[in-house]
C-alpha cells in the first residue's frame, strides 16, 4: 500500500512539503515571457540574496565581483531544469544581457560562472514591474551595444526573409 493512500495522506503530505521551487511572475516576464529561463533567472537571483543570517552565499570573487558557479548537470537537482534547457536559457538571459557568465576553473574543471548584471537587470524589473499589463514580447532590453532591440518577435516578424526559399534534399 502507498504511504499517499488517500486525499487525506496526499493534502497532509503536500500542505508540510517544503519540495517547492518558488518563482516570481516578473522574473519570468523579465526572461521575455520564457518560463525555463525565469525559474533560472529566480535560482540565480537567490544564490545573490544572503542566508537566513544574512551571510552572503556566493563565495566566489573574481575580477572585483561574486560569481554563482554551478554545472550545467548541477541544475535538475536544484530546479528540474535539464542541461540542455539550461544551454537554452542561460544563452537568453545572456543575450537580454540579464547575467554575465565566464568560464573559470572551479573544483578543478571549468566551469561556467555566472553573475547579475544589476544595471540592466534593474531597469528591465523596473519596467515589468511599473507597467504589470506589458507582454513580455513588447519589452525592449538594452544590448551591448548601448541600442534598444526587440529580443521577441510579433507573429509573423520571424527574422526570416520571405524570399528566401528552402530546398531540401531529397531522400
Amino acid at each position: 500500500m502507498s504511504w499517499l493512500s488517500d486525499q487525506n495522506s496526499f493534502l497532509a503530505w503536500e500542505s508540510s512539503s517544503r519540495d517547492t521551487i518558488e518563482v516570481k511572475r516578473c522574473y519570468v516576464d523579465v526572461a521575455g515571457g520564457d518560463l525555463i529561463a525565469g525559474i533560472l533567472l529566480s535560482q540565480i537571483i537567490y544564490w545573490h540574496l544572503p542566508d537566513h543570517e544574512g551571510q552572503p552565499r556566493l563565495r566566489i570573487e573574481r575580477e572585483g565581483y561574486k560569481w554563482l558557479a554551478k554545472k550545467r548537470d548541477d541544475w535538475w537537482k536544484e530546479c528540474r531544469i535539464t542541461p540542455k534547457q539550461f544551454d537554452t536559457a542561460i544563452k537568453l538571459l545572456e543575450s537580454k544581457n540579464l547575467i554575465v557568465t565566464a568560464l573559470y576553473k572551479f573544483a578543478n574543471s571549468p566551469t561556467k560562472h555566472i553573475r547579475i548584471d544589476w544595471e540592466n537587470f534593474l531597469e528591465l524589473l523596473n519596467l515589468v514591474v511599473q507597467t504589470p499589463s506589458l507582454a513580455p514580447e513588447h519589452i525592449k532590453t538594452q544590448v551591448a551595444s548601448g541600442s534598444d532591440e526587440k529580443v521577441n518577435c510579433r507573429k509573423g516578424e520571424n527574422g526570416i526573409s520571405e524570399k528566401v526559399k528552402f530546398q531540401l534534399p531529397k531522400r
